[in-house]
């Protein structure tokens, strides 16, 4: 008897064990909609989906936008993704899809987050068109990254219906994701993605401003085409919806300077405008101007004016504005007009008296109390004491964020590119020296984010206003989109321009297929299916990661799956400014400027290769610091004479390669989800009344047996 009661109590205490583990697992099937999900409930830190202007602020993590920012044609614009998961029950397969709306003159995009136990949440935000017609959108890249320090390249479509699958979300701020997406703005600009033949516009600055009327003005190349030129312009940057009458430039003209006088203007208003140029090869947009008409009280009808310069001693809250000024006949007095963000300009500084007969005075003040990390406008206006005022051009300047600038290193713009043909293009900046001996040249390469190309560098001398600069390069590949910025350097500092973009032009067909390739394992992926003919495979590994070494091997490897003869082969390797190029197997053909090419030539049915780069990393990179290494194979294939690129790019952090930070994050991740999950503390509650109801019995049965 004593025996069934002890069997009875050790299959009770397995019985309730099983039911409880049981019931665990069940209870998510059984009922589903008893613990629903829910994203970005409340007040959160961020909206659930922002915008920023990634080539104007890179990297700027106060630059995000709610509702709407704007960019140009050749621009990269990021959008932000929130992901907070505000119930107390686990998300489960979270899916993030983008749907964009493209016109000429704005982008729309929606974002749709699900869940299969979640409703639906929506956001959308808009992309303002500053420069050029908008035509199409091109992802770049996707990365997800969690409140733990972890990130993850995606290579799944986000701006599909069906989006990318991020896998299962727990509850709480700190299991937050954020997906950051990179998207190129296609489409006209300047002389970008036409004919070679279509006509070069350059947009000038407006002169002749007075309270109802200015003159437009611009420098127009015909390339051979009789052309019409004609100016569009309007109260906003990206409603430009008046027209002047156009002005015929001829065939064999270049270079040739318009000017319209444009009336019937508000007083004291700012106004856009930018030149068109058409001719029969196509249209082309200079890039967007602003000016604002004096007030009704201003009057300037002699030698009065003001020339605004480039701010210097730029710290993180403060900064000195400069302008030249000449006087006439009577004294006058001189002050700057700035705002923060935008060009309203609401705030004064004091004014500084000037004698009268001055030619070019120099004016300088100092302005603080500015936020750290932000864009500022400003002005010079003198007024003399007959009440002749002229006010000069804005310009701009961003405060520091660390604090440690001097502020008087030279000031660079980056120009739109003039001339592009089936191979070659002329990069153009401006850049102001800021009084000191100063070098200027170009970064360009294939990815915005990796210009690992650099042009001879140029003296620029030691003045104080902007002057023109400009670079030819050649051996380019048609059809490929390139990307530049200016960049300009003195003993003060060093600075660089916004990057920008083109597209060589090509009498055929160029079809490219661009992959990026996953290195951070945080979350499952479906891989994408390969459609084109030659397969390329980039893989990357740590051969020496002590402090002195720091080796990193790169194998790129293709396979001809079809029954085509592919044929003028060729690998392009772009090894970025982060990396020392150390040896290859096979050697390379050709080596130059950051570029390595192996000439592969005929690529027969069922051939595949591999080609190994070893690389080391430069002293100066840090865990932190992001290396993008691309290679590219171009060949023909006999079924067509188009030319075709597949491209691979290894987007990665130097601390995740060295660290093994991957599978740490996985694990992390993985033991996260798990710990939060109430079906744990129910596993765990059974275990703990199964063993206490064991050790019971166990202590019975000594007592029983010792009286036995």
């Amino acid at each position: 008897m004593t025996k069934a009661i002890k069997k009875l109590g050790r299959n009770t205490a397995l019985g309730f064990l099983t039911v409880a583990v049981l019931s665990g697992y069940a209870m998510p099937f059984i009922a589903p909609t008893a613990f629903a999900a829910d994203f970005n409930g409340g007040s959160q830190p961020y909206a659930t989906l922002r915008v920023s202007n990634y080539t104007e602020n890179p990297n700027c993590d106060s630059c995000w936008n709610d509702n709407a920012v704007g960019a140009g044609v050749g621009d990269t614009i990021s959008l932000g993704v929130f992901v907070h998961n505000t119930s107390s029950e686990l998300a489960e397969d979270v899916t993030v899809s983008i749907d964009s709306d493209v016109s000429s003159g704005e982008i729309r995009f929606d974002v749709e987050i699900k869940a299969d136990n979640a409703s639906t949440i929506t956001d959308s935000v808009k992309v303002n068109i500053t420069d050029g017609d908008a035509q199409d959108i091109d992802h770049v890249t996707t990365i997800v990254r969690d409140g733990f320090g972890n990130s993850k390249s995606f290579t799944g479509d986000v701006l599909s219906s069906s989006g990318i699958n991020i896998g299962n979300v727990n509850a709480g701020l700190s299991n937050s994701r954020i997906v950051v997406v990179r998207i190129d703005i296609k489409g006209d600009s300047d002389n970008n993605g036409g004919g070679e033949d279509k006509p070069g516009v350059t947009t000038l600055p407006a002169t002749n401003i007075e309270d109802d009327r200015a003159t437009l003005r611009c420098d127009v190349d015909a390339n051979g085409d009789d052309t019409d030129v004609w100016f569009e312009w309007g109260d906003y940057d990206n409603q430009l919806d008046e027209d002047t009458n156009d002005v015929r430039v001829d065939a064999d003209e270049s270079n040739k300077r318009v000017e319209i006088e444009i009336n019937g203007l508000d007083s004291d208003n700012r106004y856009y405008f930018r030149c068109v140029a058409e001719n029969s090869e196509g249209t082309t947009r200079g890039s967007v101007r602003d000016f604002r008409t004096d007030n009704g009280d201003d009057n300037n009808d002699g030698n009065l004016s003001a020339t605004t310069l480039s701010a210097t001693n730029i710290d993180k809250d403060s900064a000195k504005l400069r302008c030249d000024v000449d006087t006439e006949d009577a004294d006058a007095d001189v002050w700057f007009e700035y705002s923060k963000g935008d060009k309203d300009l609401n705030e004064d500084t004091k004014k500084v008296s000037v004698n009268d007969n001055e030619t070019d005075e120099r004016v300088e003040t100092s302005i603080d109390d500015l936020d750290e990390d932000s864009r500022y406008y400003f002005r010079c206006v003198v007024e003399d004491d007959d009440n002749n005022i002229d006010r000069g051009t804005t310009r701009d300047f961003r405060t520091s964020d660390t604090g440690n600038t001097n502020g008087n290193e030279p000031t660079v713009v980056t120009l739109s590119p003039s001339n592009v043909t089936s191979n070659s293009a002329t990069l153009r900046g401006s850049v102001d020296p800021n009084d000191d001996d100063t070098e200027a040249w170009f970064e360009w390469g294939v990815v915005s984010s990796n210009l690992n190309r650099d042009t001879s560098k140029q003296d620029m001398g030691s003045g104080d206003r902007s002057i023109d600069f400009d670079t030819r390069v050649s051996g380019l590949t048609a059809g490929v989109t390139y990307y530049y910025r200016a960049v300009a350097e003195s003993s003060e500092g060093i600075d660089r321009g916004v990057v920008k973009s083109f597209t060589v032009s090509s009498g055929t067909t160029t079809n490219v297929v661009t992959r990026f390739i996953d290195i951070f394992r945080t979350v499952e992926v479906e891989e994408e299916p390969q459609d084109e003919a030659l397969i390329v495979i980039l893989d990357s590994d740590t051969l020496n990661f002590s402090d002195r070494d720091r080796e990193v091997r790169y194998i790129v490897s293709y396979e001809n799956r079809t029954d085509n003869t592919l044929t003028d082969a060729l690998l392009r390797v772009d090894v970025p400014r982060e990396l020392e190029f150390l040896d290859a197997d096979p050697n390379p053909d050709d080596e130059s400027r950051g570029q390595l090419v192996f000439e592969i030539g005929t690529i027969r049915p069922g051939e595949q290769d591999e080609f190994v780069i070893d690389t080391a990393l430069e002293s100066s990179v840090d865990d932190n610091d992001e290396i993008v290494f691309v290679a590219q194979i171009e060949y023909k294939d006999s079924d067509s004479i188009d030319k075709k690129i597949v491209r691979v790019i290894d987007n990665s952090r130097y601390g995740d390669k060295a660290n093994g930070g991957a599978f740490t994050a996985l694990v992390a991740d993985s033991l996260r989800g798990f710990f939060g999950n109430p079906i744990f503390w129910l596993i765990l509650l059974a275990l703990l009344i199964y063993f206490t109801i064991r050790y019971v019995t166990a202590s019975r049965d000594k007592r029983s047996e010792a009286l036995v």
